[in-house]
């Protein structure tokens, strides 16, 4: 990237790397050449081939040749991670959670009120959770299916 002129930059993933000119973000290869021009107001890094990215005020998900693929229901959403993603709605009184798949549709029945990503394939969910930490949580699959569950009074 010598000889070039960002005002920021991201660490490459999966050999592209977020750049910033001015207020609009783009994404560049190892050779600094622009593979997606510089128009979204937010990037995230590339992870599991997609890119988190926000435009004219929708977050939505671009593949790496910059086309949009995913464009999910919701107003927050994690980056995809074994081919799921997180997203989450507010409704004035709590967050609810449910996973994505590459489509943008829900992955699996169920909403939580708390989710992590996906790693080695399994998610920590918390199906019921009170405001000292308490509820019901556990560990699901893919599908969506309870691999181990625990309550903490």
């Amino acid at each position: 990237m010598t000889g070039r002129r960002y005002d920021s930059a991201q660490e490459y993933s999966e050999g592209l790397a977020g750049v910033r000119v001015g207020d609009l973000w783009g994404y560049v290869d190892h050779a600094g050449k622009w593979v997606i021009p510089a128009r979204f107001t937010a990037a995230a890094r590339f992870s599991d081939g997609m890119a988190r990215v926000t435009e004219g005020g929708r977050t939505f998900f671009v593949a790496n040749d910059g086309t949009t693929r995913v464009i999910p229901e919701g107003k927050w959403f994690s980056d995809f991670s074994e081919g799921r993603a997180v997203a989450s709605s507010y409704d004035g009184r709590q967050y609810h959670r449910w996973f994505i798949d590459k489509t943008g549709n829900r992955a699996f029945p169920g909403t939580f009120a708390h989710a992590t990503d996906f790693k080695h394939g399994l998610a920590h969910v918390a199906i019921r959770n009170g405001p000292r930490g308490e509820g019901n949580f556990a560990w699901i699959d893919a599908n969506g299916k309870t691999v181990f569950a625990y309550s903490v009074p």
